[in-house]
């Protein structure tokens, strides 16, 4: 599984507990944090305990991804997810984009 399987699979779990408006696009340049992010303080927490989660059950690698660098937040968007997880995990990333969710 690579770095955008991981975080697809998280946001697909993710957007289980959301309401549609409200759903997370499995797109490189959605945002996740800040003023145009989509994510509030609680779908964060949700997000990076799915995301550790996925990271256990399908690469069996234990990573805590609340001990991240302070120059850049790897939380901004979907793609720089991607990019530090791949860093993180030492598995190749993929930037697909997916048909837009209804």
């Amino acid at each position: 599984m690579n770095a955008t399987d991981v975080v697809y699979t998280a946001i697909d779990s993710l957007n289980e507990q959301l309401s549609g408006e409200r759903k997370i696009q499995k797109d490189p340049t959605t945002l996740l944090l800040g003023n145009e992010g989509n994510l509030d303080s609680i779908g964060f927490v949700n997000f990076v305990v799915l995301l550790e989660e996925t990271c256990q059950q399908e690469c069996g690698i234990s990573v805590s991804l609340t001990e991240t660098p302070a120059e850049k937040n790897p939380f901004e968007s979907v793609g720089s997810l991607i990019e530090y997880l791949e860093q993180r995990l030492g598995v190749p990333k993929t930037f697909t984009s997916v048909p837009k969710q209804s």
